[in-house]
């Protein structure tokens, strides 16, 4: 696929546990996608396409496309699935289309035991760099989580740090703020206050309020925690109880494997009984 000004860019980079490959480049749109899938006679392995020596992948394993300013990656009803992270991708015709983003770790299909020459198949794991056709980086931006940190910030540790906080700029970093893009005219956040003085007593009741939902989460933690405990108790309990199964299970076995010795005993008693007896009426 020849690279264009209206294609985006995708590099692949193999990473550990992947079946082996070099670093991959193509170029795609909506009207031309790239087909992610095992390397045939008519589609080698290149690295300018998106074909895998890995016998796990499908033939037509997943596509990729450019389309509206994103990239998005499509299941196309592969045996052993995709992967974005534990996130398994739906077949096609199930509305399976994803966005992705640059640094997405995607995983084709699953690694498998070859019985025949008892050795291990692996998978494809593949880290994306996505490039936009102006060279920009596609990387996940979510303006709420700004907001968000703002909102935390104001409302929480603002009235603790009076009026320290309410007559200065609070300076936020973005590396603070996951998901949030970075360029090099945005490097700060700037947290800005209203110059409006601010009642007291409206000031003190949100701040209950907020103190009030900050208790409401760390009692539902605590529960979160208790659940997880007594969790982690049924499981204990669980184990013991089928370690005592077991236990019973070989002492019965030993206790019947005696039985069947005791058994052959006594026949081999009556046996020699009879014999004796046989023996006598005999003599006389």
């Amino acid at each position: 696929m020849e690279e264009s000004d209206s294609k985006g860019r995708v590099v692949l980079t193999c990473q550990p546990s992947s079946s082996g490959f070099d670093v991959k480049t193509v170029f795609i749109n909506e009207q031309e996608p790239e087909v992610i899938g095992r390397s045939t006679k008519e589609e080698p392995v290149q690295t300018s396409n998106c074909r895998f020596l890995s016998k796990v992948l499908s033939k037509e394993h997943a596509k990729i496309s450019y389309k509206y300013s994103e990239f998005f990656i499509q299941d196309l009803g592969s045996s052993n699935g995709t992967f974005i992270g534990d996130f398994r991708l739906k077949s096609e015709g199930e509305a399976s289309e994803v966005r992705i983003y640059s640094g997405d770790v995607i995983r084709f299909g699953a690694a498998t035991l070859n019985k025949q020459r008892r050795q291990n198949e692996k998978c494809v794991i593949a880290k994306f760099e996505l490039f936009h056709p102006t060279g920009k980086i596609f990387i996940k931006f979510r303006s709420n989580d700004q907001q968000l940190w703002h909102n935390i910030v104001g409302k929480v540790i603002g009235p603790y740090l009076g009026a320290a906080y309410t007559k200065t700029l609070q300076i936020v970093p973005t590396a603070a703020m996951p998901g949030v893009l970075s360029s090099p005219e945005k490097d700060n956040v700037k947290v800005l206050t209203s110059d409006k003085p601010k009642r007291k007593k409206q000031r003190v009741v949100k701040l209950n309020d907020e103190v009030k939902i900050y208790e409401d989460l760390r009692e539902l933690s605590d529960h979160e925690d208790q659940l997880a405990e007594f969790e982690r108790q049924q499981q204990k309990a669980a184990e013991q109880q089928l370690a005592v199964r077991k236990e019973t299970a070989l002492e019965l076995v030993k206790l019947k494997e005696q039985v069947d010795q005791l058994e052959k005993k006594l026949k081999r008693k009556n046996n020699e009984v009879k014999n004796l007896t046989e023996n006598l009426n005999s003599t006389k």
